[in-house]
C-alpha cells in the first residue's frame, strides 16, 4: 500500500515528517476483494460447504446473493443456518467444485464438462436446476445447441438416409455417426422421461423439449425420415406427440419449416435439386414412367402384337 509523508510542527516550531499510509484506491480494493480472488484464498470465509471428502471455505454473502439454493439453506431455520455448514451428500465433489466456481466467477469450468458428448450438457442443466441457477441452465442449453445439435442439423440437411436418384442414377445414402445418434437419444430420454425416469416435470424440462423441437424444425423435418429417429419416436412416443401438438397448435417455427423445401444437391454429380419436391419429381421421372408414358407404351405393345399376328 503506498506511503506518503506529511509535516507537523513540534513545540519548538520545527517541522517533523510523519509517515502515513494512504487508503487503497477503489480499483485496488475491488481487485483484492473480487469473488474470484476470495474463492482462491479463502479470506473472510464464514461458511463451509462439504461434499464427499472435499470441503470449501466460502462466503455467505456471495453464496446467498447469487444462488437461491444456498440462500434457502443458510438463511432460515435449517440446521445449516445455525452451523454455517452445508453438507451435500448426493452430489459429485468435482461437479460441486464446478458449481461453486460458476457462482463466484460466472464461468463454466472443465469440472462441469468432464462427461463426454451430450451427457455433460445434460448434467450441467441438472446441476443448474438443483442449485436453482438459471444462468447455468441457459449455458447448458447454449452449449448443447452450439456444440452438438447445430452440427447434427448440418449433417441431416447435407445428406439423407434414403435413396436420392438424380441424373447420374447414383444412390446417395447418409449414415449418421452412431455416437451422434446416441447423444441425441440421451437428450431425448432426459427431456421426455425415458431411460427409466418415471416422471418429468414439464415446466423444468420444457426448455430442453423446445430445443429438440427447434432441432427437428431446423432439419426441415427431414430428420423424421431417418430410420434411427423413427425408432426413437417409437421408444419415446411423448416426443412424437409433442411435435404433432406443436404443429397442430400453430407453432410458427415448426410450421414454417414443415412447409419449406430444404436445398439439396447430389454428392455424386453435384446436380442441384433445388428443393425436396424437385428431388422427388426428378426421382419420379427417372424411375417411374408417367401415365402418358405408360399409355404410349401399351399402345406400342398392342401395335407390335397386332403386326406379329
Amino acid at each position: 500500500m503506498p506511503l506518503s509523508h506529511s509535516s507537523t510542527s513540534d513545540s519548538n516550531g520545527d517541522d517533523e515528517l510523519v509517515e502515513t499510509t494512504e487508503p487503497a484506491s477503489i480499483d485496488e480494493t475491488e481487485k483484492m476483494l473480487s469473488p474470484e480472488k476470495l474463492l482462491k484464498c479463502g479470506d473472510l470465509a464464514d461458511v463451509k460447504v462439504s461434499c464427499g471428502e472435499r470441503s470449501w471455505d466460502l462466503h455467505k454473502a456471495i453464496l446467498c446473493s447469487r444462488c437461491p439454493f444456498f440462500e434457502r439453506a443458510l438463511v432460515g431455520q435449517f440446521q445449516e443456518a445455525r452451523t454455517s455448514h452445508v453438507i451435500l451428500r448426493e452430489n459429485d465433489p468435482d461437479e460441486v467444485d464446478g458449481v461453486i466456481e460458476y457462482i463466484y466467477t460466472g464461468k463454466v469450468s472443465n469440472h462441469l464438462l468432464k462427461e463426454e458428448d451430450t451427457k455433460a450438457y445434460v448434467k450441467m442443466f441438472e446441476l443448474g436446476d438443483f442449485f436453482d441457477l438459471p444462468g447455468l441452465r441457459q449455458q447448458a442449453l447454449q452449449l448443447l445447441d452450439d456444440d452438438f445439435l447445430t452440427g447434427l442439423v448440418e449433417d441431416v440437411c447435407r445428406h439423407r438416409e434414403w435413396d436420392t436418384p438424380c441424373k447420374c442414377r447414383r444412390r446417395d445414402v447418409f449414415k449418421c455417426h452412431p455416437d451422434k445418434l446416441d447423444g441425441l437419444r440421451h437428450v431425448v430420454d432426459f427431456a421426455y422421461g425415458g431411460g427409466g425416469v418415471a416422471e418429468v416435470q414439464l415446466d423444468t424440462y420444457e426448455p430442453v423439449r423446445r430445443l429438440l423441437r427447434q432441432f427437428v424444425a431446423r432439419t426441415f423435418m427431414q430428420v423424421v425420415r431417418l430410420p434411427t429417429f423413427w425408432a426413437l419416436l417409437r421408444e419415446v412416443p411423448a416426443l412424437g406427440a409433442d411435435l404433432f401438438l406443436s404443429m397442430a397448435e400453430g407453432d410458427e417455427e415448426l410450421g414454417a419449416h414443415l412447409l419449406a423445401d430444404p436445398p439439396y444437391s447430389c454428392r455424386s454429380c453435384g446436380q442441384c435439386l433445388h428443393s425436396f419436391k424437385d428431388t422427388h419429381a426428378e426421382a419420379d421421372n427417372l424411375l417411374e414412367p408417367s401415365l402418358e408414358q405408360r399409355h404410349d407404351q401399351e399402345v406400342s405393345d398392342n401395335s407390335e402384337s397386332s403386326n406379329m399376328a
